[in-house]
């Protein structure tokens, strides 16, 4: 506090100004300018002048700059932020004194200025977004949660050949394709039911030239803090290109597997005329020897049809299930060697292994072989017995298992060192599927074949 008398001459100067002014002098009977010279802030003379000589108090605000006192702070030594009431007063004589109240706002000067620089901080965050959504690449909205919307950029109204402001105060939903409506309405009320988590859809939207145009929607409901009103911000990016290049891929595809169905049947077809050509060869001829001889090749072709059918049967054009191919095959080859006339019990014990072409072909013919060997040699001179083929999983691979209960081979003898066309067919065709052929013969034959040329999942091709 500072009290000026009427020719403005310090008369009471307190502590507290004593020990923010610094003054190196006593300032009673001086004036403030002689105390404080030119550091003293213009305005803070005029105040002074209009209390002492007209009686107007005022006040000075702590935004002036300069400050209107060069007052310091004792623990920062900085200039203090202040403000000063200029009150003009009479003493006991009726002559003008003026006092100096001075109020220290420096804390209140730094919240105020903090929180200015936050409002300007924000406003500038404000605007580059605003800009940045005006000129982002991907088409933006923002919609209340009856879905309509009060922004749209240019990018969307750029996807629908519209402006901007054709989509303020439009729901978005009457945009979208009315046969995609109902999906639209499912997507809208899964997101409203989940705030801060972003979901996706794929939809037509109308363009304004009449055709349809397929965009990826991206969405979130925003629940702002403090009561503010939740919203919808959308990202909307054209996929007209990419659903047009997976329209023509899956047009590509289906027509691929139409010639490909078609050249499994073809070739089924042409391997069943062969199989004929090769009985009525047969038939007409009268040497035993050569008659079984065609018969075996006969089976085989069979085998090889049978494959092309399942493919050209099955959903995945590229596998087959070996499980139901033995199923056919041992039904087949059954038939062809009266198996069941003989009495023979054939049993089947497959799990579902998939296989390709390259390994279904010579899997079937190695079944083939022997099934057939043990038919005919495994049973001499009995009126009963039992086949048995096992088909299980290992590992990535699978084993393959047939086992009767015949007579078995004579010692000493290695059936795959044998003159048999049939054997020496059957080691080859292992090979072919990266297989190991291994044989045992006690209580009747044991043939096992360990492959490990399978299908992959990323190989089967959905019909």
């Amino acid at each position: 506090m500072v009290l000026l008398d009427e020719r403005g001459r310090v008369s009471l100067f307190n502590r507290w100004m004593r020990e923010h002014a610094r003054l190196a002098c006593d300032p009673l009977g001086h004036t403030l300018e002689g105390l404080f010279g030119l550091a003293l802030n213009r305005r803070l003379l005029q105040s002074v002048q209009q209390a002492l000589h007209r009686g107007h108090s005022s006040r000075l605000s702590s935004a002036l700059h300069p400050s209107p006192l060069p007052l310091f702070s004792r623990d920062t030594g900085e200039r203090m932020r202040h403000a000063v009431d200029i009150v003009a007063l009479l003493d006991a004589q009726g002559q003008r004194n003026g006092l100096l109240q001075v109020r220290d706002m420096t804390e209140s000067y730094r919240r105020e200025e903090v929180l200015r620089r936050q409002a300007l901080a924000i406003q500038e965050s404000e605007r580059r977004l605003g800009a940045t959504l005006a000129h982002a690449p991907i088409g933006m909205a923002v919609c209340d949660l009856d879905d309509v919307c009060s922004y749209a950029n240019h990018a969307l109204a750029n996807i629908l050949g519209t402006s901007e402001q054709d989509f303020v105060g439009v729901p978005t939903f009457s945009w979208v394709h009315p046969d995609d409506r109902p999906r639209h309405r499912e997507f809208l009320a899964t997101l409203l039911a989940a705030p801060g988590i972003p979901f996706q859809i794929e939809v037509r939207w109308n363009h304004t030239s009449g055709h349809p145009v397929w965009v990826r929607v991206t969405a979130t409901r925003v629940d702002g803090a403090g009561g503010e009103t939740p919203y919808v911000i959308k990202q909307i990016e054209s996929i007209n290109d990419r659903k047009q290049k997976e329209q023509q891929i899956a047009a590509a595809l289906a027509e691929k597997e139409t010639l490909l169905r078609e050249v499994y049947h073809r070739v089924k077809n042409n391997l069943q005329v062969i199989q004929s050509l090769l009985n009525l060869k047969r038939r007409s001829m009268s040497d035993e020897a050569a008659r079984d001889a065609l018969a075996e090749t006969a089976e085989r072709v069979r085998s090889m049809a049978l494959v092309h059918e399942k493919l050209y049967q099955s959903n995945q054009l590229s596998v087959i299930d070996l499980s139901e191919y033995l199923a056919d095959l041992l039904a087949q080859v059954n038939e062809a060697l009266g198996a069941r006339a003989k009495g023979l019990h054939v049993t089947l014990e497959a799990d579902p292994v998939k296989a390709d072409l390259n390994t279904a072909v010579p899997f079937g013919l190695i079944v083939t072989e022997l099934l057939s060997n043990a038919v005919k040699h495994a049973f001499a001179g009995r009126k009963s017995g039992h086949i048995q083929v096992r088909l299980q999983r290992a590992g990535a691979g699978a084993v393959l298992e047939v086992v009767d209960d015949g007579v078995g081979f004579a010692p000493g003898v290695e059936p795959f060192q044998s003159q048999s066309l049939g054997l020496k067919l059957v080691s080859s065709l292992a090979s072919q599927i990266d297989g190991r052929c291994s044989v045992t013969s006690q209580g009747g034959a044991r043939f096992e074949l360990a492959f490990s040329r399978l299908a992959l999942e990323g190989d089967n091709v959905p019909a």
